[in-house]
């Protein structure tokens, strides 16, 4: 299980760099991960995608990592203030968004169920995920 924070002023490439390594010494193992992307795309529930997401969408494609979040659970980010960004001085209206998501190597993908958020759980204005993992293993006959 890895968790990831996209700083939204930064490119994704370095994060997802560090991804594709994570990816490729896992040997055999499956691989969940979790985090803040700050990209949006309708892959994970996103109304629309944006350069960010296409990025990132791109990327979980090539490394076939599959988007376990339920889009109708809603928005992963709510924030309830108007503000402006310190660094970039962009200003930001409240509103939500589809930022956060969960991704599996196929081999645990279909072990991943009951994908959840859990608003007003913390004091972030980004939601708690949660899913169950099966720890069954399947085998043929």
């Amino acid at each position: 299980m890895v968790s990831q924070y996209y700083q939204f002023a930064n490119e994704p490439s370095g994060y997802l760099e560090e991804l594709r390594r994570i990816h490729a010494i896992r040997g055999t193992r499956p691989l969940i991960m979790a985090g803040d992307v700050n990209a949006k795309h309708h892959n994970w529930g996103s109304p629309y995608s944006d350069t960010r997401g296409e990025e990132v969408a791109d990327f979980l494609d090539e490394l076939q990592l599959l988007v376990a979040n339920d889009p109708t659970q809603g928005p992963t980010f709510k924030h309830n203030r108007d503000y402006t960004r310190v660094r970039t001085g962009a200003s930001q209206r409240a509103g939500t968004s589809f930022i956060d998501i969960t991704v599996s190597t196929t081999d645990i993908a279909l072990k991943i169920t009951n994908w959840k958020l859990h608003p007003h759980r913390t004091s972030s204005d980004h939601h708690v995920m949660s899913m169950h993992v099966s720890a069954a293993t399947y085998r043929s006959a």
